[in-house]
């Protein structure tokens, strides 16, 4: 998980924050919970993951994921994505097992420090649009080893490796996301390594999400700008 940028300097409606991440990201905050104003919650496999469902939800300004909470002393995981809105009253909150953020959309690489604009500002829509259609919602390129992603299955077939099941799903426009999962088969002395291509309707958020060793699950890089 990333550190959280240092905070340098800030200006009325505008911030900025110091960082070394590439065009293709956007700063992403451990540790912090932006509680209240949620628009809809859904499962997500990372942090990274839930920014990009937020970069792709039209009202979604910021996001919380709670990838895990404790309960009566139990650290139980939770893999939630709670995508919000209302920035005007946005109060962060220190708490473990949380990451907040804002869609790719809201930042812009300007001499190496992300620009946030002001939300508010007579052409902010104008100035997002044209950003959108040259910087891309957050690529999630990480696999995520030891997550399965249950259900939503298109095809499966027979690959030699995690890399090829996530190629195979770029190079298939119908799926958009993937898990790649290994099966000793002890009685006949070989294992079984198949790669599963998913798909929902609309965005790509995974029914469910659960940990299951040798697995591995993704999305596909087919908009990716590299």
């Amino acid at each position: 998980m990333r550190n959280p940028p240092k905070k340098t300097k800030r200006k009325t409606g505008v911030y900025f924050f110091s960082s070394a991440h590439t065009p293709l990201s956007c700063p992403l905050f451990p540790k912090t919970n932006l509680p209240g104003h949620d628009i809809e919650s859904l499962l997500a496999a990372s942090p990274e993951h839930c920014q990009t469902l937020c970069s792709a939800h039209p009202q979604c300004s910021y996001f919380s994921y709670v990838g895990y909470f404790r309960l009566l002393g139990v650290f139980r995981n939770n893999f939630k994505c709670y995508l919000k809105n209302n920035m005007a009253e946005m109060v962060a909150k220190a708490e473990e097992g949380v990451t907040s953020g804002l869609p790719t959309h809201f930042c812009q690489l300007v001499n190496s420090t992300y620009h946030i604009p002001n939300l508010f500002h007579p052409n902010y829509w104008n100035h997002l649009t044209n950003m959108t259609s040259s910087l891309l919602t957050e690529c999630a390129m990480k696999t995520l080893e030891g997550i399965n992603l249950p259900g939503s299955d298109l095809r499966f077939l027979l690959v030699n490796n995690a890399k090829a099941c996530q190629k195979t799903c770029t190079e298939d426009p119908n799926c958009q996301f993937y898990t790649y999962t290994i099966m000793l088969l002890l009685m006949l002395f070989h294992s079984s390594r198949r790669c599963y291509l998913k798909r929902v309707i609309t965005m790509p958020a995974p029914p469910k999400v659960t940990k299951l060793a040798n697995a591995v699950s993704g999305f596909s890089l087919r908009n990716c700008h590299y």
